[in-house]
C-alpha cells in the first residue's frame, strides 16, 4: 500500500523522517503546510504527485480535556471546522459571544488501531476562545481541510496526533520535539499493521 504521511511542519516531520530512513518503515513524507489553505493544497499535490492508497495527517494537537496528557497519541474520528461563523460582542460588559455559521462535520475513513479514538475541532488561531469544545476533544489547524479534501478525492485518510499541550496553555519548540518522537514511533507502528 502505497501510503503518504503529511505534517504541517518540519518540526513534526524529523523524527519520523528518521526512521523512514532507517528502514523502521515506509512511507513518503510531505509537508503540508500550518492551517486549512496548505493543507487542503498539500493532499491535492500529493495526490497529484504520488497517487497514494492512503494520507495520513500526523502532527501535534492541543487537548480540551484533562484525560488527554502531553504526550498521548490519539487518532480522529471526525473533524469540525469550529471558528467559522459571527462575532456579537467583543466588550467586556457583554463578553464574547459568538455564533457559529458554518459548522461541517468531516468524517474520516480510517482509524488507528489500539491508539484512544477522539473528535477534533479545526480552528485557525490555537486556543480560539469561542469555539464550541462541548462535543471535541483535541484542537489542531488543518484537520478539517485535510479530510475534506482526501474525502472529496475519494482517497482513504486517516489522521493521528500527539498531544503538545492543553488548549490555552503556550507551548514551544521543546514541547513539540519529544511529542514528534513519540508520534514517530506510534506512525511506524500503525504503517506496519496496515502492510
Amino acid at each position: 500500500m502505497r501510503v503518504v504521511v503529511l505534517f504541517p511542519t518540519h518540526l513534526e516531520a524529523a523524527p519520523f523522517e528518521q526512521r523512514v530512513a532507517e528502514g523502521k518503515c515506509v512511507a513518503e513524507v510531505v509537508i503540508c503546510g500550518v492551517g486549512m489553505a496548505e493543507c487542503g493544497a498539500g493532499v491535492a499535490r500529493c495526490v497529484r504527485e504520488s497517487a497514494p492508497d492512503m494520507v495520513v495527517l500526523a502532527g501535534v494537537a492541543g487537548s480540551y480535556t484533562p484525560t488527554l496528557q502531553f504526550g498521548d497519541t490519539v487518532t480522529v474520528a471526525e473533524e469540525c471546522v469550529a471558528d467559522m461563523g459571527r462575532v456579537e460582542s467583543w466588550t467586556e460588559l457583554d463578553g464574547e459571544r459568538f455564533t457559529p455559521l458554518f459548522t461541517k462535520h468531516y468524517s474520516l475513513s480510517d482509524l488507528a488501531e489500539g491508539l484512544v479514538v477522539v473528535r477534533s475541532n479545526t480552528v485557525n488561531g490555537c486556543g480560539v476562545p469561542y469555539a464550541r469544545c462541548a462535543e471535541a476533544e483535541i484542537e489542531n489547524m488543518e484537520g478539517a481541510a485535510f479530510v475534506a479534501t482526501a474525502r472529496a478525492l475519494n482517497l482513504r485518510c486517516m489522521e493521528v496526533r500527539t498531544i503538545s499541550n492543553q488548549v490555552g496553555e503556550r507551548f514551544s519548540r521543546e514541547d513539540v520535539e519529544p511529542c514528534a518522537e513519540v508520534l514517530a514511533d506510534q506512525l511506524c507502528q500503525i504503517l506496519n499493521n496496515l502492510n
